[in-house]
């Protein structure tokens, strides 16, 4: 069981560094003021909050045969005073890892309100190439060139 709770204490390590790397992604999508930029953020942020789930993934299955006050440990539902010394650092670890993801995921209204205004400049830059005069050019062109394919229709003249 100390063994398994030394695993656990290093991949909650692991998932504190994944956490701190979303933080630093986070920053630099604020950063970013290309489209390009911000969408290669988002991906990075995809990929380690995917690593962060395989951690906890394995954290579980470790967790499995630790019993319940591991798992008291780990969640921190049990004062920390009075654990032992491996299941103290348990706690200590766990916490690190939700005070790094707390700020993280707190920092996602301002992710959402900058995906927001990065979506409106783009419409607003779209409405303007559409009302200029290339727009106006372009739209006459394609006009001109269906009206071309159409099958002329003939009439005849009524006969006398």
């Amino acid at each position: 069981m100390k063994e398994q709770i030394q695993d656990m204490i290093r991949l909650l390590g692991e998932k504190e560094k994944v956490f701190l790397a979303f933080e630093q992604e986070t920053e630099l999508l604020f950063e970013a003021a290309e489209t390009d930029g911000i969408i290669s953020c988002m991906e990075s942020r995809q990929e380690l909050l995917e690593k962060a789930r395989g951690l906890d993934q394995q954290i579980a299955g470790l967790l499995n045969g630790c019993g319940k006050d591991a798992e008291e440990a780990i969640c921190n539902r049990s004062p920390r005073e009075g654990l032992p010394t491996d299941l103290a650092a348990l706690y200590d670890a766990s916490l690190r890892v939700k005070a790094v993801a707390h700020r993280t995921f707190s920092s996602n209204t301002a992710v959402q309100e900058l995906l927001e205004r990065q979506k409106e400049s783009i419409l607003k830059k779209l409405e303007e190439l559409n009302r200029g005069p290339s727009a106006a050019a372009s739209r006459y062109s394609t006009s001109m060139r269906s009206a071309a394919f159409q099958p002329l229709i003939h009439k005849e003249i009524g006969k006398a």
